[in-house]
């Protein structure tokens, strides 16, 4: 005949948190900054092996202090999958959205350019009009890619960079978009075209260097 076993043996024996465990004296807060990917996982690695390691050497053999030991070392390692798997999806989805803007980018410039190259001509009037359309829809599209850029963007010097992305948006917009565009006195701006390539080029080399 089995035995019967007590289930709730574990929640009578009083398991508490010992109470000479701070979080900010193991490594958890403050002693990384999450200016890199790579700090975060460190930094959970870091504090939950000091804490792991000063309840083992606290001298206490009781149960609580082994089931404290036993959560650790699960929530350190669920922990350390579940960090490094988003890590990884991030750098996936920062790939793509890349390199699909980079696409992107080559198109906008091309027709742009092209329709600012040349003035209005009612001889013309339907391929400008699809011009204008394609324009923007483009900058739509744009704006959305370079919102998920950002969003996936590595913690090293993100603001710094999204800032550089939002700016670019917010230029070609107004470069590609603005003036007399969609106006039928519209004359030839080659300036506005040598602007839309610089833009487009740079903003190249900066999503080039983080895919």
């Amino acid at each position: 005949m089995e035995e019967n076993f007590n289930y709730h043996y574990i929640y009578e024996q009083n398991v508490i948190t010992p109470s000479s465990i701070d979080l900010y004296n193991y490594g958890f807060f403050g002693q990384y900054h999450f200016n890199n990917d790579n700090n975060i996982i460190i930094t959970l690695q870091h504090g939950f092996s000091n804490l792991a390691t000063t309840i083992a050497n606290s001298g206490n053999d009781s149960l609580s202090d082994g089931i404290w030991l036993a959560l650790i070392g699960a929530i350190s390692a669920f922990l350390f999958n579940v960090v490094q798997k988003w890590l990884e999806r991030s750098s996936v989805r920062l790939t793509k959205s890349g390199e699909a803007t980079l696409i992107l980018i080559k198109e906008l410039e091309l027709i742009s350019i092209e329709y600012w190259l040349k003035g209005y001509a009612s001889s013309e009037r339907e391929k400008i009009l699809l011009s204008e359309i394609n324009i923007k829809a483009m900058l739509i599209t744009l704006n959305a890619n370079i919102i998920t850029i950002i969003d996936n963007l590595p913690y090293k010097d993100k603001e710094k960079t999204a800032n550089k992305l939002r700016g670019f948006s917010s230029d070609i917009f107004d470069l590609t978009s603005g003036g007399d565009f969609e106006s039928m006195v519209r004359l030839p701006d080659n300036r506005t075209a040598s602007a839309i390539a610089r833009k487009c080029s740079d903003a190249k080399a900066l999503i080039l260097k983080l895919i």
